[in-house]
């Protein structure tokens, strides 16, 4: 037989159609992973609510328990196999019926376990599908010659544990409720498979911080990562649904701080722009990565490089780049490469005659130099230098570290005045260069402009396909927070091309060195994983090395986990479990350690906190800074929470600051 359901015609009878027994039933969410599957957990429970099912707190209570799985780690799928079987135990204490799903990046196909159908027919006697598909879909169906089954046990879940239920991809969750109504034999709900996954709206539990899905799926086909195999390909929400997602959340539920959710927001709407989208690369053509390949091999922007100079200087030039000074790296990433300034381009550190200067544009014959504390720092030494430079018709432009730290707005102005009078240059009147906005930083643009709201986050960003608009969003935007999170993954660049990682370690470590440059303290946290095949001792000092000199703020350290399907997972050299031990325990010991160091320049400080926890045995408060530090409060009950509370960082506890309120 051949069961046909319309949709439509399902949707105007839900209420006729839907049981009184349905309405009393309950369920339970257990969530495991990342904030994407807790963003998806919420996508559930509104699925759930809305067919006029009751959420409970533990599986004691419910008779429906569903599993939101991670896969990064076996350790996380072993657990949730685990509560597999104490569910199973339960059954047979109590004689229950309770039915036992799984979703999330463990599940690889749709399906219901074989006692709901009969199963030597299921391939020929039993397909569901359903009429109002769109017109793009329905001429995908047709081309592949395929309905969609439900009535299967493909996935290799059910021969792992037979008394699982029900399986649901993520992507598929709009047909959860067609599995219940299937188990149950009722209608339960409204019965669309195909339901779209990023139109699914969310329940949320903490609703004044937002979790929001912008896109989902992943392009990048990592090495050691399933999330492709699990999640399909990269997805996004058209802008006006996300936007008006976040303006019903602040309208409705008073939402303060939303975090736009995605497996790799910086190529989010890359369908929308292709002209700007290198497809073979992944990547933007406007990507700051792709901008610091374009470096000469001395490390400045390639020009015409005329003027002589000693070649043992070079050597020393490109240890001066690795140490630049905070004035150094200020001007040079804010002013030098902001805009390109008209398309000019500066070298730094660049060896001229006899010297090092610190910066260099061969086109319009100009350095740039910062000196000490004042303009007479080694005055006759500087002299000397502007004197042989100027036969090559050479000039010289000079900052203090003082004027440079403290009005680098005014540093830019006066260099893009000295370079309109400067007679090398192409037009006293070009005006600087923008590069092309990128789909998500419009988004956040949009989203700054929301009334009411205070606080923007995103997460998790890749290092490859970062762009300049989205780094400096962080400073444009009001209400974008001061705190990014991306993976770095290894320090050393062999084991990221392993990896399949499409960023090497200078580009990320030029990514963090941008954003300290405008603001110190902003807070950095990454991925790491040590142990990966092949991994020797050299490689995994590299990672050690990457620790130190960009100083993340936090850090979450995996041991490499082989995952089925992976490519890694078949690399020979596989690192044995006390070698990955080790490796683990001595980041883990580095990072505390820059963490104290990290933590230590916030005492004293003014800050806001957002309120996330009160704990109800001690009243202890805690909630977040605008750069992500977590900060403790003693008890106060006139704080609640989700408020914004200023206070003063007075000290350390380990992990966490401790704060007074102002």
């Amino acid at each position: 037989m051949t069961l046909t359901i319309d949709t439509q015609k399902l949707a105007a009878l839900r209420t006729v159609f839907q049981r009184g027994s349905a309405a009393q039933r309950k369920f339970h969410i257990q969530t495991f992973g990342c904030q994407m599957n807790h963003a998806d957990s919420e996508k559930i429970h509104m699925l759930l609510t809305q067919a006029g099912l009751a959420k409970v707190d533990t599986w004691e209570e419910a008779d429906i328990v569903i599993f939101n799985t991670c896969s990064v780690r076996q350790k996380g799928e072993d657990k949730v196999f685990g509560f597999v079987e104490e569910i199973d135990r339960l059954r047979q204490q109590t004689g229950r019926d309770i039915k036992v799903g799984l979703t999330g990046c463990m599940t690889r196909k749709t399906g219901l376990n074989k006692k709901y159908y009969d199963y030597q027919g299921r391939k020929n006697t039993t397909k569901i599908e359903l009429l109002n598909l769109d017109q793009e879909k329905k001429e995908k169906r047709k081309e592949k010659k395929a309905g969609i089954s439900l009535f299967n046990s493909d996935d290799e879940l059910f021969n792992r544990v037979d008394t699982i239920d029900f399986v649901v991809r993520i992507e598929e969750i709009g047909a959860l409720t067609t599995l219940l109504s299937i188990m149950y034999g009722e209608d339960i709900g409204q019965d669309d498979a195909f339901q779209s996954y990023l139109r699914v709206r969310q329940e949320r539990d903490a609703s004044r911080s937002a979790n929001i899905i912008i896109q989902t799926g992943c392009d990048n086909y990592c090495t050691f990562c399933i999330v492709p195999y699990t999640r399909g390909h990269e997805v996004s929400r058209p802008i006006d649904d996300i936007v008006g997602e976040v303006v019903e959340s602040v309208l409705q539920h008073g939402t303060r701080e939303v975090t736009l959710l995605g497996q790799n927001v910086n190529s989010y709407g890359k369908e929308t722009r292709k002209n700007l989208w290198n497809a073979g690369e992944l990547t933007w053509v406007t990507s700051f990565a792709k901008e610091v390949s374009e470096q000469s091999e001395d490390g400045g922007f390639f020009t015409h490089n005329h003027i002589p100079y000693r070649d043992d200087l070079k050597l020393k030039a490109q240890e001066l780049r690795k140490n630049m000074t905070w004035p150094e790296k200020s001007i040079w990433y804010q002013v030098l490469r902001k805009d390109k300034l008209s398309g000019y381009r500066f070298l730094r550190q660049k060896p001229l005659l006899e010297y090092i200067v610190d910066f260099y544009c061969d086109e319009l014959k100009i350095v740039i130099e910062i000196d000490g504390d004042s303009h007479d720092f080694q005055q006759d030494y500087d002299e000397t230098r502007t004197k042989e430079f100027s036969k090559y018709w050479i000039s010289v432009l000079r900052f203090t570290n003082n004027e440079v730290l403290r009005n680098i707005d005014w540093v830019y102005q006066k260099l893009v005045e000295f370079i309109r009078l400067n007679p090398q240059s192409r037009s006293s009147t070009a005006p600087l260069q923008r590069s092309s906005v990128t789909p998500f930083r419009e988004l956040l643009e949009k989203i700054n402009e929301v009334p009411g709201l205070d606080r923007i986050r995103f997460t998790s960003s890749n290092p490859h396909d970062m762009t300049r608009d989205i780094l400096d969003a962080h400073f444009d935007l009001e209400k974008c927070c001061p705190y990014l999170h991306f993976a770095l993954q290894s320090g050393d660049n062999d084991l990221l091309k392993k990896m399949n990682r499409k960023h090497s370690y200078d580009d990320f470590r030029l990514q963090v060195e941008y954003l300290r440059s405008r603001d110190p303290l902003f807070g950095i946290s990454t991925d790491i994983i040590v142990g990966f095949p092949g991994e020797t001792e050299e490689q995994f000092e590299n990672t050690v090395r990457a620790f130190r000199e960009c100083e993340f703020d936090f850090a979450y350290i995996a041991r490499y986990s082989p995952r089925k399907q992976t490519y890694a997972a078949r690399m020979p050299w596989q690192v044995p479990a006390d070698v990955k031990a080790k490796r683990w325990d001595r980041l883990n010991s580095l990072m505390y350690d820059i963490i104290q160091q990290r933590n230590q320049l916030m005492i004293g400080r003014e800050e806001v906190i957002m309120v996330s926890k009160i704990d109800q045995e001690d009243g202890a408060i805690s909630g977040r800074t605008r750069n992500f530090k977590e900060v403790f409060l003693p008890k106060n009950d006139t704080i609640q929470l989700w408020d914004l509370i200023p206070v003063k960082i007075i000290g350390l506890d380990r992990w966490v600051l401790q704060g007074r309120v102002l």
